[in-house]
């Protein structure tokens, strides 16, 4: 649909340019006004709506409805300079024809390496949570003033050293629904929970390990100190998540 009014005048240009080539513009420029309407009409009223939020992720779309309004812009300068021709016989440089789409041309591509992307296509986990949590009442900027406290918290009063911090707890420090925490934890930061305490319990440890010939504890010692319930637990999400045990990476740092 896209390309069919191109072929369509080029096939016509074969058989009607020579002999009505006076005519001949004038029967382009109708078409053409309506396309350089039209298609900006669809970007700004129908295309940011137009994905199927269950395959797509659709990104800020502001940097493409503004080329869409300077397209609008230009032709309305072209309309206006048909309208100034026609009934006052006003002549028109070309030379402002040309600035005119040379201009747009930077533009567009100035924004279009900029941003780019207009759609990502969302992993199935990512489709999953998307319907799962459509009916959510948290709005974008609200799901971004909870990431933000979330590493607040992380990082000023580390609740995660407390073997017992729970995900009740951290929503509570959130003023938030439990659910409503999963689902930003789920489909906002794809991650869970417990991966979420892990990750931090281990990067803590990596820092104690450093200095474990000051702290007088053990390996195993760190590892209740950071916050994990047993031996096992501890040195079997240190494997996963730093691809060594606790003691091959003391050993790796010692020599280093």
């Amino acid at each position: 649909m896209h390309f069919a009014p191109f072929v369509l005048f080029m096939v016509l240009s074969i058989f009607f340019l020579h002999s009505l080539q006076n005519e001949w513009e004038i029967i382009v420029l109708g078409p053409k006004l309506v396309s350089l309407t039209a298609y900006p009409i669809y970007v700004l009223t129908i295309l940011p709506s137009k994905g199927n939020t269950k395959l797509i992720n659709v990104y800020n779309v502001t940097w493409i409805k503004v080329i869409a309004l300077l397209f609008l812009l230009s032709i309305g300068i072209s309309i206006l300079r048909m309208i100034l021709e026609l009934s006052l016989g006003i002549s028109y440089f070309r030379f402002w024809d040309t600035t005119r789409y040379v201009a747009l041309v930077i533009i567009i591509g100035f924004f279009g390496v900029r941003y780019g992307t207009l759609y990502q296509t969302l992993s199935p986990r990512q489709s999953k949570n998307t319907v799962k949590y459509k009916t959510s009442p948290l709005r974008e900027d609200d799901i971004e003033k909870i990431r933000i406290e979330i590493e607040r918290i992380f990082e000023t009063d580390k609740p995660y050293l407390n073997p017992d911090f729970s995900l009740e707890e951290l929503a509570n420090l959130l003023s938030i629904a439990k659910h409503h925490l999963s689902q930003i934890l789920n489909s906002e930061m794809n991650t869970n929970f417990y991966n979420l305490v892990n990750q931090r319990r281990i990067e803590h440890s990596l820092e104690q390990i450093k200095q474990y010939s000051k702290l007088g504890l053990t390996l195993e010692g760190i590892g209740y100190e950071c916050g994990f319930n047993s031996k096992s637990s501890f040195f079997h999400n240190f494997k996963k998540i730093v691809g060594l045990t606790p003691r091959e990476y003391f050993k790796k740092i010692s020599t280093a």
